[in-house]
């Protein structure tokens, strides 16, 4: 696996300094912000693969960033903390930004930590399906330059039980 860069979003100090200190290995980069705001800022000129917010925060809550997050950067995965769990910022959450996993506090940091290595295990596949999908891409580009070359030469034929007809 790649390394990564995960994003915490916290207003609270000192939950920032926890996730920091649990999450921190050397598969992935720790970055933090104080305010919905600080994070969109840091979006811009680091490159991020997780992002793990607060709901409640101050300024811009979290459900307004990660709805931000989704719509200018989908290929970032987002997971959602709260301590005002409720149904529908939860619906919300999942139904219109997108958010990976949702956890209420107090929550286990072991929870959290295999969410995170999850959600990078998906971002992976993610990378990996999209790499393959271009080199597809490429050969279809080459069969096609193929037949306009030469004409029915990408088409099989095959008789009634399966057999390829050389003609």
């Amino acid at each position: 696996m790649s390394k990564y860069n995960i994003l915490v979003v916290d207003d609270d100090e000192d939950i920032l300094e926890l996730m920091t200190s649990a999450l921190m290995n050397k598969d992935h980069t720790i970055l933090t912000a104080k305010s919905g705001e600080e994070a969109l800022e840091k979006l811009k000129t680091d490159e991020v693969n997780l992002v793990i917010s607060d709901q409640q925060m101050s300024s811009m809550d979290g459900l307004s960033l990660l709805k931000k997050i989704k719509l200018e950067y989908p290929d970032i995965i987002t997971i959602m903390l709260t301590g005002y769990a409720k149904v529908d910022t939860a619906m919300d959450a999942i139904n219109e930004a997108g958010v990976y996993k949702f956890f209420a506090k107090p929550c286990s940091i072991e929870n959290i930590k295999a969410a995170v290595k999850r959600a990078l295990e998906l971002k992976h596949l993610i990378v990996d399906r999209d790499i393959l999908f271009e080199k597809i891409k490429g050969k279809e580009a080459v069969y096609k330059e193929f037949e306009r070359r030469h004409p029915g030469i990408t088409h099989v034929k095959r008789d009634s039980q399966g057999n390829v007809l050389l003609c």
